[in-house]
């Protein structure tokens, strides 16, 4: 019997950052499932923390990164390639798979459990059209004015989550690895997050998949709810902290919870233990002192003897 896969990748990250990403995970209660996770410079104490959670981890390939860097590794965009690689391996070995962004998401359900059977790519619409500042930048900026006028009107189809058969999955992710080839070094230098762009182009003005195949998941009647652009007020809550969609149905998968101060004090609460909130001002703080003081050691050193001394007391 195959198995299924939620895949992803992480760089910079330290635990408080995906906490709440991998034990939603384990509370979720997947079954059959393997979790994969690409990482680069992420300590070894994240590590072995990701690992209690049955999560396989594996480094990108130094030699990966130096041949995509053009002086701008950016995990986003590559991530794509780290999946279409690695399902290039084992596709023989899984029926669905899940993919999603960490820092910002996490799971309520065994998304799979509600998944068809027959050939699918799902892919998550926000509340929001590509007319949305973002969405437009990026599109205009990889494919001009002309190609965006085609497309502005659709709705914001999200590559933070991303899910389906192994072959469609695999399929996307080649494609968006793919339209990266294309662009020019002086554009991949600026540092542009283009897979949400590209995505969308793929989906909307290349049309690589037939409508049949496409799975579109919602705020009102998805498994998979992106909120970043959705009112509070427009957001099912109940007291144990659970999110719902429109239809009043538990969402598998809640994305971009970060944007709403409300829902992350709900999810640190429940996943965080207060050492680990504690942990995540420091890092705040951490990230305040290297903004204000760029050119200087002193308020790092500081913080770095903090945390030091914070870890050995965990």
């Amino acid at each position: 019997m195959k198995k299924n896969l939620v895949i992803g990748a992480i760089t910079n990250y330290v635990w408080e950052d995906v906490e709440p990403f991998f034990k939603s995970y384990v509370a979720a209660g997947f079954e059959n499932t393997d979790c994969v996770m690409f990482v680069h410079n992420v300590s070894r104490r994240t590590l072995n923390k990701i690992r209690t959670c049955g999560v396989e981890v594996l480094q990108i390939p130094q030699e990966f990164i130096n041949g995509k860097n053009r002086n701008a590794f950016v995990v986003t965009n590559y991530r794509w390639n780290l999946y279409a690689g690695y399902l290039n391996k084992y596709n023989d070995k899984y029926n669905l798979i899940f993919t999603s962004d960490v820092r910002d998401a996490f799971f309520q359900r065994d998304i799979f459990k509600l998944c068809d059977s027959k050939n699918f790519l799902g892919l998550a619409i926000e509340d929001g059209y590509l007319t949305e500042k973002v969405n437009k930048y990026w599109i205009t900026e990889g494919y001009g004015n002309e190609i965006y006028n085609e497309v502005k009107n659709e709705r914001i189809i999200c590559t933070g989550t991303v899910w389906g058969t192994c072959k469609e999955f695999q399929t996307f992710s080649e494609n968006i690895a793919g339209e990266f080839e294309k662009f020019s070094d002086e554009f991949l230098k600026r540092h542009i997050i283009m897979d949400q762009g590209i995505g969308n182009i793929i989906i909307y003005y290349q049309k690589i998949f037939k409508n049949e195949i496409l799975f579109t998941s919602d705020n009102l009647t998805g498994h998979v709810m992106t909120i970043g652009l959705t009112k509070l007020e427009d957001i099912k809550l109940n007291a144990n902290g659970e999110i719902f969609n429109g239809a009043g149905e538990l969402a598998a998968v809640v994305h971009q919870y970060d944007r709403k101060k409300l829902i992350v004090a709900m999810v640190n609460a429940k996943y965080c233990k207060p050492a680990g909130l504690f942990r995540k001002i420091l890092n705040k703080c951490e990230k305040f002192l290297k903004k204000l003081f760029p050119l200087q050691n002193l308020p790092l050193k500081i913080m770095n003897k903090i945390k030091r001394k914070f870890s050995k007391e965990q």
